[in-house]
């Protein structure tokens, strides 16, 4: 077969053409070359057509079947044209070689491209209308023209993206990541996105796929459509993480170092809005495990429940909160650590101080101890009494030791009774104190009639003595044991009757029995006041612990 009618332009490449056509062509068979260079004759069949090309342009004359109306763009080697095409009366792209860059090379890329692109069909590959030459036997691509607004156009007007009717939804991002599922990768340095509220994962496959170093982007479109479908999926946790972080921005502004003047009801809506807050990261987490973004802002929370914790000074929440964060701080761990010490020292304390309260206090014990006073009382008072009517009816005064055996007798009924009832009148120890007193008294009282027996002192002595060692053992009470300095009064009967008895020392003895059960008396009634003072405040404290 022999060589086709083609334009001197293609002398030196249509061996080239030829092979490239024949890879094409359905019906080539075998190679496309001989042994000696010429092309086999499949390849000249598959020629053939380029020849009926010639006079597809034509010339730009009225007779031309494409009209070059205006250069619509142009790169490094082509340039791309606004043409029409009369007989159908529409507008179409002609891509030629630009005229300052003609070679054999470019234009066999040039007819390379035409027969390959229209080899395919696809959504974003521009149809291939015909091939044809120009009116200096240049090749040229007839292709459809492309009309529409360019995608950086859109992006920068995002108030157009409405009126454009590009996507019914609504879902910006969406339309968006489809079209950078068909773009290729371009040279870029990394981008900072964080100004534009951008997801981290997002941002990530953005400047992945853009990355300057071939090797570093996605291997594949399938690759950065992977990634980006997984994106998409993980849009809500996304989502669910970003408003959990708003919240406990909005915790830390409202209850900034813990607010250690917050109220109940501040506290209450503190551990609603925490609990919101923590569900938002959990479930974002639940959604998508992987997010960093969730798991950050999980920690920043449990970290936030524990400077709150550690303000409200409640060292078991703040252990409880530090317990769940992943790797907490040494400073963070300290401090709690140190507030468990210090508030464990305090707890401390104050048992110490409920056990001195619960020591001292009067109350105590006291539920008994104004009959058993009043029985005291008249118990220790019989013995003076009936020796003082004796007196006066004649009998003498002047045996002591009958004082002796009457303090005795009291004594030793006194014992016993402590004794058995020392769980009831000796449970702290101002009660035991106050009974160790009165039997201290009794004590000393029978020391000294027990000397004034043996130096054969007169009994009214002795009984105005008596008067004496129970005066300064209620002033002492007074001082020492009663807070209130009211057992004073039970001092007043003795001392009345130390100096009554001066006056009138015939009824030395009557005056001793009166003040002593005047003494005991008036203690009685003080405690059982108190008892009865303190008994409504005891039941508001309960109410309250209850």
């Amino acid at each position: 077969m022999s060589e086709p009618d083609l334009p001197k332009s293609f002398d030196t490449i249509w061996p080239e053409l030829a092979r490239t056509l024949a890879d094409l062509s359905p019906d080539a068979v075998g190679d496309t070359l001989t042994s000696d260079g010429v092309p086999h004759t499949a390849s000249l069949v598959a020629l053939s057509p380029l020849s009926g090309c010639v006079a597809g342009l034509g010339s730009s004359g009225p007779d031309a079947e494409v009209e070059r109306v205006e250069v619509l763009g142009e790169g490094g080697h082509g340039v791309v044209h606004l043409a029409t095409q009369r007989s159908l009366g529409r507008n179409v792209a002609v891509k030629s070689v630009r005229p300052d860059n003609e070679s054999p090379g470019l234009t066999l890329e040039l007819l390379r491209e035409g027969w390959l692109m229209g080899q395919l069909e696809h959504p974003n590959i521009v149809p291939v209308y015909m091939l044809g030459l120009d009116e200096q036997d240049e090749p040229a691509i007839i292709m459809k023209r492309i009309e529409g607004t360019e995608w950086r156009e859109i992006m920068r007007r995002p108030e157009d993206f409405e009126d454009l009717g590009l996507l019914e939804d609504r879902d910006r991002l969406s339309w968006h990541i489809r079209v950078l599922l068909q773009m290729s990768a371009h040279y870029s340095e990394p981008f900072d996105y964080e100004p534009y509220d951008v997801a981290d994962e997002l941002s990530a496959i953005c400047n992945r796929a853009m990355h300057q170093d071939p090797a570093l982007r996605f291997a594949d479109a399938a690759a950065l459509r992977q990634a980006l479908s997984e994106y998409l999926r993980h849009r809500s946790s996304h989502a669910l993480a970003t408003d959990a972080l708003e919240q406990l921005a909005h915790l830390r502004a409202v209850f900034a170092g813990g607010r250690e003047d917050a109220g109940e009801s501040e506290r209450l809506q503190t551990y609603e809005a925490f609990s919101a807050c923590r569900f938002g990261f959990e479930l974002a987490l639940r959604r998508w495990p992987d997010n960093v973004e969730a798991r950050r802002g999980l920690q920043e929370a449990l970290h936030f429940r524990v400077e709150f914790e550690l303000a409200q000074e409640d060292p078991k929440a703040a252990s409880l909160a530090l317990a769940q964060i992943d790797e907490p701080p040494p400073e963070l761990r300290a401090a709690v650590e140190a507030l468990a010490a210090r508030m464990q020292r305090q707890a401390g304390a104050l048992e110490d101080l409920e056990a001195l309260e619960r020591a001292y206090n009067p109350l105590e014990g006291s539920r008994w101890r104004p009959t058993l006073l009043v029985l005291l009382g008249t118990l220790i008072a019989m013995p003076p009494l009936v020796k003082g009517l004796l007196i006066l009816d004649g009998a003498s005064a002047s045996k002591p030791y009958e004082n002796l055996v009457a303090i005795s007798g009291v004594t030793v009924i006194l014992v016993p009774v402590l004794v058995v009832f020392r769980a009831r009148l000796l449970q702290n120890l101002i009660n035991r104190r106050i009974w160790y007193l009165i039997v201290s008294v009794c004590g000393m009282v029978w020391v000294n009639n027990l000397g004034a027996t043996i130096l054969g002192r007169h009994s009214l002595e002795t009984a105005r003595s008596d008067m004496m060692i129970a005066a300064t053992a209620l002033l002492a009470a007074a001082i020492l044991i009663d807070k209130g300095g009211q057992a004073v009064f039970a001092m007043l009967p003795y001392v009345a009757a130390y100096l009554l008895s001066s006056v009138w020392p015939d009824v030395t003895l009557i005056l001793l029995a009166a003040a002593d059960f005047l003494a005991f008396c008036v203690l009685a009634v003080i405690w059982a006041k108190a008892r009865n003072l303190d008994a409504p405040q005891r039941a508001h404290s309960g109410n309250h612990a209850g």
